[in-house]
């Protein structure tokens, strides 16, 4: 594992100088999405007690992603997002909170000049935090559609996906360097 790291590092290294050579962009994202998937059912709906008068409630997730192109149509990076999937609201006040670090890559497949249709696949590891827990879980993003549209600098973006960072529609701002 430690040498598939090291692979794909030096690998992200190298195409950064290339990427430097032909000047493509760095994007840094800041995005919001409702209803992280995984972490939804895990964290559950299951803690609900006919007994007890239980309201639950999520809130929003925010991830922040840095993308490198790698030429005009791939790209490689990462995202941190933190997440409050369930917040029962009872006698006990139960809440789960997670961090999710993701490895990311974003394939362009139509491209203009303040407009672009994308996918993007992220695959990486969240940290769930309960009142007395801490563990890990797998953490993933698919989002077949994604649409930019924007200056040359500051964009937007809506995605349609599922997954850690929000399930249904995930909306984003980004800047481009």
């Amino acid at each position: 594992m430690k040498k598939l790291i090291a692979i794909f590092i030096c690998c992200f290294v190298l195409s950064s100088f290339v990427v430097a050579q032909e000047s493509f962009e760095n994007e840094i994202l800041v995005k919001v999405g409702m209803i992280p998937f995984a972490e939804y059912g895990f964290a559950g709906m299951g803690t609900n007690n006919p007994t007890e008068k239980i309201s639950y409630f999520t809130l929003p997730t925010i991830s922040v992603e840095y993308l490198r192109y790698v030429n005009t149509k791939n790209a490689l990076g990462f995202s941190l997002s933190y997440g409050c999937p369930v917040v029962v609201t009872s006698p006990s006040k139960f809440s789960t909170m997670y961090w999710a670090l993701q490895g990311k890559y974003r394939l362009v497949y139509f491209q203009k000049r303040n407009f672009n249709l994308y996918g993007e696949l992220g695959l990486g590891c969240d940290l769930f935090l309960s009142e007395s827990d801490i563990f890990p879980f797998f953490a993933g993003q698919l989002s077949p559609l994604g649409i930019s549209f924007g200056k040359d600098k500051l964009f937007y973006n809506a995605e349609i996906g599922i997954g850690t960072e929000g399930s249904i529609l995930l909306l984003s701002c980004g800047f481009r360097f």
